[in-house]
C-alpha cells in the first residue's frame, strides 16, 4: 500500500488498535455500484417520507383549489421523486469512482473498517451479526443494538417499513476485496477480547 493510503488508515485507527489485515479494492466498478446502491436506499427512504408528508398536505390544499391541482402536483411530485432518488444514486456512483483509488479496507482487533477519502464506515467485532460473500464483495452486517430492538418492538408499521428501507445503514461492504476467503476467515475467527 502506498504511504499516503497508509497514513490515511493510520489517522482513522483508535489508540491500541492493531491492524490484522488491510487492502484496497481490486476494481473500481464494484465500489461504485455499492455506493450507488447505498445512496439509492437512503434516497428512497428520504423520498418516501417526503412523499407521504407531501400527499397529506396536497390532499388538504386540493380541497380548496380543486382536484386538478392535486393531479398536477402528484405528477410533479412523482417526477421529483424519480429525479431525487436517481440523482442521489448517480452522484454517489460518480463520487465512488473517483474515491475508489483512495479506499482502504482494514480488519483490526476491534472492528471492520472502510476508509474512503475522509469518510469512515465500520462495524465493531462484537456487533457483527453476520458475514457473507457476494461475488468478490464481503458484506458485514451489524446486529441491532438493545435500544433499536426496543424501538422496533414499540414502533408502528410505518417506522418498521422505514427501518427495512434503511437496512443498508447496518452493513459495511468491502467491495472487490482482495483475498475474500482470507478476510472471511479472519472475520469468522473469534478474536481475544480487547479493551474497548
Amino acid at each position: 500500500m502506498n504511504p499516503v493510503l497508509q497514513e490515511s488508515l493510520d489517522q482513522h485507527l483508535w489508540r491500541d488498535e492493531e491492524v490484522v489485515w488491510y487492502g484496497q479494492p481490486t476494481a473500481v466498478g464494484p465500489v461504485a455500484i455499492h455506493a450507488a446502491r447505498h445512496a439509492f436506499r437512503n434516497g428512497l427512504a428520504t423520498a418516501v417520507g417526503s412523499a407521504v408528508v407531501g400527499v397529506i398536505a396536497l390532499a388538504k390544499v386540493s380541497l380548496e383549489f380543486g382536484i386538478g391541482l392535486f393531479e398536477l402536483s402528484l405528477i410533479a411530485g412523482a417526477a421529483g421523486f424519480v429525479l431525487f432518488v436517481g440523482g442521489s444514486a448517480m452522484r454517489a456512483w460518480s463520487r465512488a469512482r473517483v474515491l475508489a483509488g483512495r479506499t482502504v479496507y482494514a480488519v483490526t482487533n476491534r472492528r471492520v473498517l472502510v476508509v474512503q477519502g475522509d469518510d469512515e464506515h465500520w462495524v465493531g467485532k462484537r456487533e457483527i451479526a453476520g458475514v457473507s460473500i457476494r461475488g468478490g464483495d464481503i458484506i458485514v452486517r451489524r446486529a441491532l443494538t438493545g435500544v433499536e430492538v426496543r424501538q422496533a418492538a414499540d414502533s408502528d408499521l410505518d417506522e418498521r417499513l422505514a427501518d427495512r428501507i434503511g437496512i443498508g445503514t447496518r452493513e459495511v461492504v468491502l467491495a472487490a476485496v482482495p483475498e475474500p476467503l482470507r478476510v472471511m476467515a479472519l472475520l469468522q475467527t473469534p478474536q481475544p477480547p480487547s479493551a474497548s
